[in-house]
């Protein structure tokens, strides 16, 4: 089995930096779906575990319909990562004498009356007397509290009821009390504590700004160096694309999402980028896939010297690049088993068929439907790179020529049909003409080719260009073969 750990320790020892700038109390780490954000957060604190202490919160599973809701699952979730981090919770003993004594002293009248009613000498009478007594002195003691003015009281007795009311965005019970001492202890231990919120634009839409509103009444109503229940720092962890494009769907183009998310980062967004990284290593990925010799002579990508494997490695590159795949998918197929599926391609005529193994391009299409399980997936990942490379250098026959002489194999079919000889292709839309030949070549002759040998406007044919619209003309391509794929017969 094959093991491919992709080398992270440049984009941790950035972050520690990014952690280490002055008064950066509050972060969002960024990054698109599948990059690997968690893997790198969890990596970053296990290098670095003598130096914090972390408490995450992946608040994917909160299924919540008002703001108190979020505030008791924040508290459950951090209780929960505290608990299992066996700290030493502070506990106080009193003897039974001290405790006997206030207790005596909190209920005399009712101890008292418990008396008056066992003694048989005094009875009842006294007892009635004693109830009495104990109603007049409650009803003084409440009308001596309501003569007295006190505003300065008054007003903290006012807070008070609100930071203790469960739920409330100013709260501040017992438990988050006990919560923000644990933190303190922490501190103590001279690490710094962080709250790591992950996956917050994996939830619901709705859910994803009560729970930043969460925080943010904190930040506005507090210091800036003043987290809730104590943290020295809190990440949170998402694509911020993602959010922006959520928070404009959800509240309209014309809100200022920047004056609303500057308040969730203290210095600046980290941006986690890994791309030249996964570009480092797909030729690894690609030689990690498990595929049978019979099928290793049709398409060999696990020869870095084959052309399959070159041409694969340079598009996966580009989809990378374009953020239209990412690690997590790219992962899922090491040591998987791929295999070729024969099938006939049946293009216009009854006779006009031929297998899919005899097209390379076919086989390139294949293994890219593989990743992305669907066609409109496909289409977009290729739409993608059409707008990030729009031309690509035709730099040597081997290359970009080659891979384009490939598509039109497909592209061009109705011009061809498959027969040896030299072709046109001309695209008016595109303003281009380009000259390439098939034929067939291997064992009984059974493989078609196609080979572009000059690329010009349609105007100007005499000029040759340096450059094509590749990616356009790919994504025209697998359109195409996804017609002609639709009517395969196994």
């Amino acid at each position: 089995m094959n093991e491919i750990k992709i080398n992270i320790s440049e984009e941790i020892s950035r972050f520690e930096n990014h952690l280490n700038l002055i008064d950066n109390y509050q972060t969002i780490v960024s990054g698109i779906f599948g990059i690997g954000k968690t893997y790198f957060i969890n990596e970053f604190f296990e290098t670095y575990k003598n130096k914090y202490e972390t408490v995450y919160l992946s608040p994917v599973n909160y299924a919540v319909s008002q703001n108190e809701d979020i505030f008791e699952y924040i508290k459950y979730d951090v209780i929960f990562e505290l608990l299992a981090k066996n700290i030493e919770f502070e506990k106080t003993e009193f003897s039974k004498t001290l405790t006997a004594q206030i207790f005596v002293q909190n209920n005399f009248y009712d101890l008292f009356s418990v008396i008056v009613e066992g003694s048989n000498k005094i009875g009842k009478d006294i007892s009635s007397v004693l109830t009495s007594l104990n109603k007049l002195k409650t009803k003084f003691d409440s009308y001596h509290a309501s003569a007295q003015i006190d505003e300065q009281k008054e007003l903290i007795e006012f807070l008070k009821e609100i930071v203790e009311k469960k739920g409330i965005i100013y709260e501040e019970n017992q438990i988050t009390r006990i919560i923000s001492s644990i933190i303190d202890g922490i501190k103590e231990k001279n690490k710094c504590t962080v709250l790591i919120i992950d996956d917050l634009d994996r939830i619901d839409p709705e859910h994803i700004f009560r729970l930043f509103n969460v925080f943010a009444c904190h930040f506005d109503t507090n210091c800036p160096d003043k987290n809730k229940f104590g943290f020295d720092k809190i990440i949170f962890v998402c694509d911020i694309e993602n959010i922006r494009n959520i928070f404009h769907s959800k509240y309209g183009l014309n809100v200022d999402f920047t004056g609303y998310i500057d308040k969730f980062y203290s210095r600046e967004i980290f941006h986690y980028d890994n791309r030249k990284l996964i570009e480092d290593n797909i030729s690894k990925i690609l030689m990690a896939i498990q595929i049978s010799d019979e099928d290793r002579l049709l398409f060999d990508f696990k020869n870095q010297n084959r052309v399959a494997h070159m041409d694969l490695k340079d598009l996966l590159i580009c989809l990378v690049q374009s953020n239209a795949i990412n690690l997590r998918t790219l992962l899922k197929i090491i040591n998987d088993k791929y295999q070729i599926k024969l099938y006939t391609i049946l293009f216009d005529g009854q006779y006009d068929r031929i297998n899919n193994e005899h097209l390379h391009i076919v086989l390139i299409y294949e293994f890219l439907y593989s990743l992305y399980s669907t066609q409109l997936s496909l289409d977009s990942a290729i739409i993608k790179c059409e707008h990030n490379f729009p031309f690509r250098n035709i730099d040597s026959i081997h290359t970009i020529l080659w891979r384009v002489g490939e598509l039109l194999t497909i592209l061009d079919y109705d011009n061809h049909r498959f027969k040896d000889g030299n072709y046109e292709y001309n695209n008016s839309e595109l303003n281009l003409s380009i000259n390439y030949t098939i034929q067939h070549c291997g064992d009984w002759k059974k493989l078609i080719s196609g080979n572009a040998q000059k690329v010009t406007t349609l105007k100007e044919k005499e000029n040759s260009l340096s450059t094509v619209p590749y990616f356009t003309l790919l994504r025209m391509t697998f359109d195409k073969l996804n017609q002609y794929r639709n009517k395969k017969n196994y």
